[in-house]
């Protein structure tokens, strides 16, 4: 028979903790170190001050990384919420996080007291801010608020107050207010009539914006242009500029024939100015034009100049069939199509199909069917051609744009 004993079994000593830097802190040690950080924490002052002692006070323990983050975390919390509100989480500690919390619960009172001087500028900028709001408030109508506030005055507390989301004024008949206007974001429509600001207060624009104005219109160059030249021709007759093309130009019955001429006569005029400063940006460049140039430059210049490049036949005049613009607008434009802001297929063909209407095709016979929208459509989205040469890029608007370029330099040295 097998002896039993009876004493009582034996109270196992402490537990030998084990730190070390692959397994970490002793899960035992880790919650008895984290109640005293809480403990502590009535001592940080502020959000910065969290990191930098538990970071300092954790390295001889090789804390890992997770377990110093979920301290941290912890803490932020505990310092949002007011530490002295936390209860005892339960802990096998003899008087847990709240015993040692409420011990320190006096210091915390002090340390208040003494930090009054410091946190005196918030809490009078917060009262200020309360003074604004009973301010605009109406003298013969007190709000629940305010009676509340007067009725249960309250501890201020500075960090509160700046953490604490600020009420909405409600607009009422005797309320003084403060009206922001809020910059809106232009949309599509006031895009599309963007150009009407030329026409009715040209003043308004730099110098340089617009080039030339006339009894009849308007000559600026065009915001995004799509060549090296490119002008826009607004009329200035009220009874046409929020036409589309074809009301305007295709008049029925020759009603509005007399306009259509006059939009002929002045874009001529115009096409004159544009041919002018082509021939200034690309003669330096142009075979046709040295012989010329070299006489303008010299010392003694001839009576009678070398013929040179005629850049007018280079300019081309006309209508989008769909434009993107409300206002009505002629475009003038040289025909290298070289520009940064050409960007896509849209822009290229919009210019080299027959979705651009030559000014002198108008008006435009019954049978022409550029009015139909799906041709406007199938116009826009078919293949690319090379202005020059016609090579047929398809929809490879990557390879056409080089190639704009080298037909460019090649065009310009003629």
């Amino acid at each position: 028979m097998q002896n039993v004993s009876t004493s009582p079994p034996q109270r196992p000593g402490p537990t030998r903790v084990i730190v070390s830097r692959q397994q970490g802190i002793d899960p035992h040690l880790r919650f008895c170190l984290s109640s005293l950080v809480l403990a502590v924490l009535l001592i940080v002052p502020d959000h910065g001050s969290v990191c930098s002692f538990v970071n300092v006070w954790t390295a001889p323990y090789h804390w890992t990384k997770r377990s110093r983050s979920v301290t941290k975390a912890l803490l932020r919390w505990c310092l949002l919420k007011d530490l002295h509100k936390v209860p005892a989480l339960g802990c096998s500690c003899p008087e847990g996080i709240g015993g040692a919390i409420n011990r320190m619960s006096k210091n915390k009172d002090s340390r208040e007291s003494a930090n009054e001087s410091n946190e005196g500028a918030l809490v009078a900028e917060a009262q200020q801010n309360d003074d604004l709001l009973v301010a605009t408030e109406s003298p013969d109508k007190e709000s629940p608020e305010s009676r509340t506030t007067s009725s249960t005055p309250r501890k201020r507390n500075a960090f509160s107050e700046l953490m604490a989301a600020k009420p909405k004024q409600q607009k009422s008949d005797g309320q003084a207010s403060i009206h922001v206007v809020a910059a809106s974001k232009p949309g599509p429509e006031s895009f599309r009539s963007g150009l009407l600001a030329y026409i009715t207060n040209p003043s308004s624009f730099p110098s340089g914006t617009i080039i030339r104005e006339t009894e009849h219109t308007i000559l600026i160059r065009d915001l995004y242009p799509k060549a090296l030249i490119h002008l826009l021709m607004l009329p200035k007759d009220t009874g046409f500029y929020s036409l589309t093309p074809f009301e305007a130009f295709n008049p029925e019955e020759n009603k509005n024939a007399a306009f259509l001429e006059l939009m002929k006569s002045e874009a001529a005029s115009a096409a004159d100015l544009a041919a002018s400063e082509l021939s200034r940006l690309v003669s330096p460049y142009s075979a046709t034009c040295k012989t010329r140039n070299e006489a303008l430059n010299s010392d003694d210049p001839p009576d009678e100049l070398p013929p040179a490049r005629d850049f007018l036949p280079d300019i081309r005049i006309g209508v989008h069939a769909q434009p993107s613009m409300n206002t009505l607008h002629i475009h003038i434009i040289s025909c290298d199509m070289y520009s940064a802001a050409l960007k896509h297929k849209k822009h290229y063909n919009s210019f080299n199909t027959n979705f651009f209407i030559s000014l002198e095709d108008f008006p435009l016979m019954e049978e022409d069917n550029l009015m139909d929208a799906r041709e406007q459509e199938n116009l826009i989205k078919g293949d690319m051609r090379c202005w020059r040469c016609g090579r047929n890029f398809g929809n490879k608007f990557k390879q056409l744009k080089d190639h704009l370029q080298e037909e460019y330099e090649a065009w310009r040295e003629i």
